[in-house]
């Protein structure tokens, strides 16, 4: 079962069904939501219900549940693996191996793929047309297509 945020559309016609007195359920059935979603919303603000501080609420709340990225947190790390793909053209599995011989803390390879082809690992790109960081990658004469 996949579930859907109230909108601030949806937050907007709940206080107008509200000021008509109209009962949960009814609300619920017009906003094809469940009844128990509805009940919820409204308790959730003390008071009087407002559309756009429940809103607020809910952005609020929604950009804490996220966890932050690994890399994003230890630049110096980040940028250790920038250097050791760059300079030394390292695959992730050579560097998380490398660290744990080391004895450093490191992420596992697959976050490092997944940061260096999101975000470059923090590097800027120089042009408009420059693949960054995953240009360095060892991929055997093969070109790397992305998905569309």
């Amino acid at each position: 079962m996949s579930y859907n945020h109230l909108t601030i559309f949806e937050r907007e016609k709940l206080l107008k069904f509200q000021a008509q007195g109209i009962s949960y359920r009814a609300i619920a059935l017009k906003l094809h939501r469940s009844p128990s979603t509805i009940s919820r919303e409204f308790k959730r603000l003390k008071g009087e219900y407002s559309p756009s501080r429940a809103q607020r609420n809910y952005e609020r709340k929604r950009k804490k549940c996220h966890k932050p990225r690994l890399l994003d947190q230890d630049s110096t790390l980040r940028d250790k693996i920038a250097y050791y793909i760059q300079k030394m053209h390292w695959f992730p599995e050579q560097i998380v191996a490398r660290f744990e011989l080391e004895g450093l803390t490191c992420v596992s390879y697959a976050t490092i793929y997944r940061h260096l082809y999101a975000h470059n690992l923090g590097q800027p790109l120089r042009s408009k047309n420059d693949r960054g960081l995953k240009r360095h990658l060892r991929h055997k004469n093969h070109t790397r297509h992305t998905k569309p």
